[in-house]
C-alpha cells in the first residue's frame, strides 16, 4: 500500500520518473517550492503515469519543517493529447517541406503536382479526424482559436461539460463570453504571446464563468498551433475546483493545528 511505500518507490525508472523526482526532492529540501512539476510515477502495474507534482513544507512554530504537504495531479489524458497533436502536425509539416522542395522541380508536372497536392489534402484532413478522436475522448476539456476575440474553432466533449454550453453556443461564444471578466486581460495577452512565438507559462491558473454563472477555477496549458493552414492557440484546461477545496481545507486545519499548539505550549509555561 502507498502508506508502506518509501518516497522513491513510487516513480517509474525513466527520464521523467526516479531521477528527476531526485532532483526535485533534492530543490524541496533545500527550501524551494514545488509547483506543478511534471513527473512519472507507476501505477499499480508498474506502468509509468504522468503526474503533476505541488509540494510545500509543513514547519512548526520554530520554523523546523515537520513534513511536507504534497498534491499529484494525474495528466495522462493531457499528455496524451499534446503528444498526439504534435506528432500530427509534424507529420503535416514534414509532407508540405517535402512538397515545397518538390515544387522547385517539378514546374513542367503540373497534372503530377495537383495529384500530390489532393494526397496531402486527404492526409491533413485525416491528421485532423485522428486529432479529434482522440481530443472527444480526453478527460480534459480542448479548446482552438485563431483570435483572443473571435468564436472558438474547436471544442470537445469536455469542454462542454465544464462550460455548460452546447457545441453551438460554445463555438459562438468566444473567450469574452466563457472568461471571468477579471481574467480577459490577461488571457488575450497570452494569446497574443503565443501567437507571436513569445514566451509564457506553460501552465497557470485562471477562471471560466459557467453557463449556470458559477466561476470555474481552471488549470490550462497552451500551444501555438496550425489549424487548417491558420495560425491559431490549443488551450487544454480542466476544472480545478476539487483541488481549491482541498488546499483550503489542509490550510484550515493546519492553523487549527498551529492554535492547538500554541494553547498547549501555554499550558505546560
Amino acid at each position: 500500500t502507498l502508506t508502506r511505500m518509501k518516497v522513491f518507490d513510487l516513480y517509474a525508472d525513466t527520464e521523467h520518473g526516479l531521477s528527476r523526482a531526485k532532483e526535485v526532492f533534492k530543490r524541496f529540501k533545500a527550501g524551494e517550492a514545488i509547483r506543478d512539476v511534471e513527473l512519472q510515477i507507476k501505477n499499480r502495474a508498474g506502468k509509468p503515469v504522468w503526474v503533476s507534482l505541488s509540494a510545500e513544507a509543513v514547519r512548526d512554530q520554530n520554523g523546523k519543517t515537520i513534513r511536507s504537504r504534497s498534491i499529484l495531479v494525474d495528466i495522462s489524458g493531457r499528455k496524451r493529447a499534446e503528444e498526439a497533436l504534435r506528432c500530427a502536425h509534424e507529420s503535416v509539416k514534414e509532407q508540405i517541406e517535402q512538397r515545397t522542395a518538390e515544387l522547385v522541380e517539378a514546374n513542367l508536372h503540373l497534372k503530377q503536382e495537383i495529384e500530390e497536392r489532393k494526397r496531402i489534402e486527404e492526409a491533413l484532413r485525416e491528421s485532423e479526424n485522428n486529432f479529434r478522436a482522440l481530443a472527444e475522448n480526453a478527460h480534459d476539456a480542448i479548446l482552438i482559436t485563431e483570435s483572443e476575440e473571435d468564436s472558438f474553432i474547436y471544442g470537445n466533449k469536455s469542454a462542454k461539460e465544464i462550460t455548460g454550453y452546447s457545441s453551438s453556443e460554445l463555438l459562438k461564444g468566444g473567450n469574452k463570453k466563457l472568461m471571468h471578466p477579471d481574467e480577459l486581460p490577461l488571457v488575450r495577452e497570452m494569446f497574443k504571446r503565443r501567437i507571436a512565438g513569445k514566451q509564457v507559462p506553460s501552465l497557470y491558473e485562471t477562471r471560466i464563468v459557467h453557463k449556470g454563472g458559477e466561476v470555474v477555477p481552471i488549470e490550462v496549458s497552451g500551444s501555438k498551433t496550425i489549424w487548417r493552414g491558420k495560425p491559431a492557440v490549443i488551450a487544454i484546461f480542466r476544472d480545478i475546483t476539487e483541488r481549491k477545496h482541498m488546499a483550503a481545507a489542509q490550510a484550515k486545519s493546519h492553523d487549527q493545528l498551529e492554535q492547538q499548539v500554541e494553547v498547549r505550549t501555554l499550558e505546560l509555561m
